[in-house]
């Protein structure tokens, strides 16, 4: 009997103890695990972070990389159109050489022109008077066909070359171009007399006062100023031939030829213009009877100026 109280009372015991010790065992298992989602928030947390952290990082240097990009496109493409400007640039320049080089520089032109001599011609009468008794003759040292002798009118010809574009070279501004041209001036009628011997005897003639003058000249003209070019003769060579003193006689004469003008292309092969030359020979002709005669024609100059207007063509 005291055996069976026994053995139940350690079974009583025992039972309540079981539950005690499955509590604490599950209080620990409890505190673990939570323990252990606590750690695990903790490392995803971390990761989370450093994930976070990563990306933000290499999506700042994507951004980055796509500046850098940006910037090599534009710079690229920057340097791709300054290639290509300075490309079209170039041909431009090619074209409008080739262009210049196309465009005619020769000229053909014709002149008239208003011409007159610097100086009146005159003329002497003898000594005595006897070759102004002559009928007809009029008084000595006056100009021939009064005072107007010695102003005329001129028509001529002319081709122009052109030598270079650039004036060898120096600038695009002037070009240089000889001329070639023939010009024919008439000034007049003089009244001259050839005596016999110191009688009123005497060959009365009317020769008149003309001149045929070539003259080759190097000519600068001005460019780039649109339909207008400007030129000047610095110095040219002028040949006169003139029927003074008499029309029985010729009289070669070398000069200077100076000139200045401006023409205007109405189209790319025609043109007109105006000028202005002056010529210089530098010496007067002179026909002079013996000295007890004392006649005859003095102080012939054929120094002069020509202003007119020309048409031409380029070529």
């Amino acid at each position: 009997m005291n055996m069976t109280k026994t053995a139940l009372t350690i079974a009583i015991a025992a039972a309540m103890t079981v539950p005690s010790v499955a509590s604490a065992a599950n209080k620990k298992k409890t505190t673990h695990a939570a323990t252990s989602y606590t750690n695990a928030r903790q490392v995803e947390s971390r990761v989370e972070h450093d994930l976070d952290s990563k990306v933000a990082k290499l999506e700042a240097e994507i951004q980055q990389l796509r500046g850098q990009i940006a910037a090599t496109r534009t710079e690229a493409k920057s340097n791709l159109n300054a290639v290509v400007a300075q490309t079209q640039a170039k041909e431009a320049a090619q074209d409008a050489e080739i262009a210049k080089d196309e465009e005619p520089h020769n000229r053909l032109f014709f002149r008239g022109n208003y011409a007159a001599l610097t100086h009146n011609v005159s003329y002497n009468g003898s000594a005595d008077g006897a070759v102004n008794a002559v009928a007809g003759n009029p008084a000595p040292n006056v100009t021939a066909n009064g005072a107007g002798a010695g102003v005329g009118w001129g028509v001529g010809v002319g081709v122009e070359h052109g030598l270079t574009q650039n004036l060898f070279g120096l600038t695009d501004a002037l070009s240089l171009n000889g001329e070639l041209a023939i010009n024919y001036m008439h000034y007049g009628t003089l009244y001259n007399n050839v005596v016999v011997g110191k009688t009123t005897t005497g060959i009365g003639t009317n020769p008149s006062i003309d001149q045929l003058q070539i003259t080759a000249s190097p000519k600068l003209r001005v460019n780039n100023l649109g339909g207008f070019s400007p030129w000047v003769i610095p110095v040219g060579l002028a040949i006169g031939v003139s029927g003074l003193p008499s029309s029985a006689i010729t009289v070669l004469s070398p000069g200077l030829l100076l000139g200045a003008g401006l023409d205007y292309d109405f189209t790319k092969n025609l043109f007109a213009g105006f000028d202005f030359r002056y010529q210089f020979f530098g010496n007067n002709l002179n026909q002079q009877t013996t000295a007890a005669q004392n006649a005859g024609i003095k102080g012939i100059s054929l120094d002069g100026f020509q202003t007119g207007v020309n048409l031409g063509f380029k070529f």
